[in-house]
């Protein structure tokens, strides 16, 4: 709720304690005055009390402190205008803030922003570095510093383990904008949309190919990359790029960071489906297609599905023999007498594993 005009007290309500709270944290040295009160109420009328629009204009305190900030609104009584319905009002409220901040950014923070909304769910610094680029600005520029600064606006949260995410309103406000940014961003050919999304699409190839490798028994498992916060959509969304421009053993290798990520999360049929959709790929390369059989049997055998498992993983042990791929083989066939123990079968499983410790 937000004051009406005339309201003694405004600071009771919920709206005004939201921007003073959020105006607290953002710069400890504010201190409120009883017309500064009356600013807020009626900067929070202007914002509809919409939650994300007052903890945008209270990041701002420091430099923008109430009355500023509602004169630097275009017309703020215009985003209460409108056909009457509540949810137009306050999408245009919405609207109207978040480009209102966007303008405040530098152009760092912008060019960050608008590159950052291809993520789809959370990401980290690694992440976000791999897919944003600022060479194109005339400044050299940090992306840390970048997402240090949209965060301390609020334009970006902060989800823990040293992840970030965008609101989906603010990635459909911030891909707008890189929708319409001139293709310079990363100097490559193409659209920056383009550009941006390919050096996503690189980030999540990368991991799976750290994936695939630790399948293959090139390296250990442990020194696989942790992917269990990694969010489905952007391997999907990755996995579609590189099937978009002909490239499936790329897709494959993302393939493979989304069966790691399935295997360590709920509900893993969309995965299957997906990694079977593209064993069905006629431009895919034995080498991957082995591959992704070997990790659709391990996520089969962490679903608890063995009789798939076995399908999929005794196949791939001799089909690696027969490529001379032996650590692949002897991942595959340790996968196999996991599946054995599991099922209480102890003298074959102990049988199979000297096999595949015979062949490592």
């Amino acid at each position: 709720r937000t004051p009406s005009v005339g309201d003694e007290d405004a600071s009771e309500f919920p709206a005004v304690q939201l921007y003073l709270d959020r105006a607290d944290s953002a710069s400890p040295r504010w201190r409120t005055s009883r017309d500064q009160i009356a600013d807020v109420g009626a900067l929070t009328r202007a914002l509809d009390g919409l939650p994300l629009a007052i903890e945008l204009a209270a990041a701002r305190v420091r430099v923008l402190p109430p009355r500023k900030a509602l004169s630097r609104l275009v017309d703020p009584l215009n985003l209460l205008q409108g056909d009457g319905r509540t949810g137009e009002r306050r999408h245009a409220a919405l609207s109207e803030t978040i480009a209102w901040s966007w303008e405040l950014l530098g152009p760092a923070e912008q060019s960050t922003l608008a590159q950052l909304s291809v993520f789809q769910g959370s990401f980290d610094l690694d992440a976000a570095e791999a897919t944003v680029s600022l060479d194109h600005l005339r400044e050299h520029a940090w992306i840390v510093d970048a997402i240090e600064a949209l965060d301390e606006s609020s334009m970006l949260m902060s989800v823990g383990d040293q992840r970030f995410e965008l609101l989906n309103v603010v990635r459909a406000f911030a891909w707008r904008r890189l929708e319409a940014t001139a293709p310079d961003i990363g100097r490559l050919e193409g659209s920056a949309v383009a550009a941006v999304r390919s050096r996503h699409a690189v980030h999540f190839a990368s991991l799976g190919e750290q994936v695939a490798r630790a399948w293959r028994g090139e390296i250990d498992e442990l020194d696989a990359p942790n992917l269990s916060l990694v969010d489905v959509p952007d391997l999907d969304r990755a996995r579609q790029w590189w099937l978009d421009v002909g490239a499936p053993d790329v897709a494959a290798k993302v393939q493979c960071a989304l069966i790691e990520v399935a295997s360590t999360q709920p509900g893993t049929a969309g995965a299957l489906a997906s990694t079977d959709a593209l064993l069905r790929h006629g431009g895919l390369s034995q080498r991957w297609r082995l591959t992704l059989r070997a990790g659709r049997g391990v996520l089969a055998l962490y679903q608890g599905d063995f009789d798939d498992a076995l399908a999929e993983l005794e196949p791939v042990v001799a089909l690696a023999l027969e490529l001379d791929e032996t650590k692949m083989a002897s991942r595959a066939l340790g996968h196999v007498a996991h599946v054995h123990y599991r099922r209480g079968e102890l003298a074959r499983a102990e049988e199979l594993l000297e096999q595949a410790i015979a062949l490592a």
